[in-house]
């Protein structure tokens, strides 16, 4: 049971250090470690734990890499076209069960949201 303590921890680090991130959003990083370990088959099994679970096969059509920089357009309308109008920000994950709303990081406010738009 330590050893698969140490890959998970030896994952999250890696993740962290390649995107540049302080230890507090390894809670981030696990996640997304999570969701790319259970869409993988393993050694012994032929098939994915997520399609054992649903039937499905995961689709990573949609996968960013952690840690990534992102523009992410906030609700609502425009005011004006050539007014910069969107927010940078640092790409941390998926929402759970979709590929379409992200955890961002906003590096203006240090605040961590959720985008639908990025």
């Amino acid at each position: 049971m330590e050893r698969g303590h140490v890959v998970v921890a030896n994952a999250i680090q890696a993740l962290l250090l390649g995107a540049n991130l302080p230890i507090k959003f390894w809670p981030c990083a696990f996640h997304f470690w999570l969701c790319i370990d259970n869409s993988m088959a393993s050694r012994d099994q032929l098939v994915s734990p997520n399609y054992i679970a649903t039937g499905k096969k995961d689709d990573l059509s949609a996968l960013c890499t952690f840690g990534c920089r992102v523009l992410v357009r906030p609700p609502g309308r425009r005011s004006a076209k050539l007014i910069p109008y969107s927010h940078k920000g640092i790409f941390l994950g998926f929402i759970s069960n979709t590929d379409k709303n992200i955890i961002w990081y906003d590096t203006e406010t240090h605040v961590v949201k959720i985008a639908k738009h990025a």
